[in-house]
């Protein structure tokens, strides 16, 4: 997240402040600093939902299971997170193509 952050006051803000009318930049870096926040309050809450158990698994629980069920059991959580990163590639795909045809200015 803290890559997010960095790529986006890098970036994002500079062109944030040149686009418009110039007497608005300050209120369109405080709306896109307000959504970032708000990204970044939000977002680990729902990726919890997605990635994360209810209840935690003991370690002596997993010493318990023989190892052909401990690999299945090891393949399954792998596989709880495979649908919301491959969402999330999709989502910023498609994200990258509208950037590339809507026409910006330099």
């Amino acid at each position: 997240m803290a890559a997010g952050f960095t790529f986006l006051e890098v970036t994002a803000t500079p062109y944030v402040s040149v686009l418009g009318d110039p007497e608005r930049a300050s209120s369109r870096l405080s709306l896109a600093s307000a959504v970032g926040s708000l990204g970044a309050t939000l977002g680990p809450l729902v990726g919890a939902q997605f990635l994360l158990h209810t209840q935690d698994i003991s370690e002596a629980s997993l010493q318990q299971l023989k190892p052909d069920q401990l690999t299945a059991f090891l393949n399954a959580e792998a596989q709880l997170v495979k649908t919301p990163y491959l969402c999330l590639a999709i989502l910023f795909l498609v994200l990258g193509l509208l950037l590339l045809f809507i026409p910006c200015p330099p």
